[in-house]
């Protein structure tokens, strides 16, 4: 894969009996992850996962992933991370920046 993927949810837990799973957002754009086609999960060799759907749920986002069809399927996927590429995510604002462009910078005070 050529494109930078930037990790935007980190799945919490498995949401019912059929798949459904339970993110955590790491980006403050919710609609970006509700309206998300295809995700990458994994770490160090993301696989690209289809999205059958996404909802939220008691101010958490719900998503279903395809080929995650019961309760033992999400709970393995506990702790991953689900990536999108960058030029899905929306524009920056003049001082937004991504959180993983300010890692290893040093910071005066």
């Amino acid at each position: 894969m050529n494109q930078e993927l930037i990790i935007v949810a980190e799945v919490l837990r498995p949401h019912g009996l059929r798949g459904e799973v339970r993110v955590r957002p790491l980006t403050e754009d919710l609609d970006v992850l509700l309206q998300a086609g295809r995700v990458y999960l994994g770490a160090s060799d993301p696989r690209a996962v289809e999205v059958q759907s996404a909802r939220m749920h008691k101010g958490f986002p719900l998503m279903k992933l395809a080929g995650v069809d019961d309760m033992n399927a999400a709970e393995a996927l506990r702790g991953q991370h689900l990536h999108l590429p960058k030029d899905e995510l929306r524009p920056l604002e003049d001082g937004e920046y991504f959180l993983h462009d300010l890692l290893g910078l040093t910071v005066l005070d």
